[in-house]
């Protein structure tokens, strides 16, 4: 939640913005990453895969399409909005992990877990995307607690 975009971090090439345009949209990039490798012997007395979760944002995968720059920066606020919102969950998730990893759990574990905290983050993004018109109301977006 240290991070703070900005437009130039919104290098896919569908990014554009251009007066001829009537519509706008947004794709922030941001995902919960979970990776690990291990053999069986250390995954069994794992227990703390924090270094395993990480919040990604890929650049050239963002992408802003606005007619001006006044919706342009309203949808980065939204952007910033679910990177925030997308850390947050992947540090849920490192809890999650930390508190349901037994000696004996299988390796796929982690799976309903992931799952439901993607479902929540998702349903949680959508709301808010909706309530703010994609940032349009800022006023509401700046209203939003990332933290809970």
């Amino acid at each position: 939640m240290d991070y703070k975009l900005s437009l130039s971090d919104f290098n896919s090439s569908s990014s554009e913005i251009n007066e001829e345009l009537s519509t706008y949209s947004i794709y922030s990039g941001s995902q919960m990453d979970f990776l690990f490798q291990m053999s069986n012997y250390e995954f069994m007395f794992t227990k703390n895969f924090n270094s395993k979760v990480s919040t990604l944002f890929n650049k050239n995968a963002a992408s802003i399409i606005a007619p001006d720059s006044i919706i342009a920066n309203q949808l980065l606020m939204v952007g910033q909005y679910e990177f925030d919102l997308t850390e947050l969950y992947s540090r849920k998730f490192r809890k999650e992990l930390y508190k349901q990893k037994a000696t004996f759990s299988n390796v796929s574990f982690f799976k309903p877990i992931y799952d439901k905290l993607q479902s929540e983050m998702n349903q949680v993004n959508a709301q808010v995307f909706k309530d703010t018109e994609l940032g349009r109301y800022s006023e509401i977006l700046e209203k939003e607690p990332i933290a809970s």
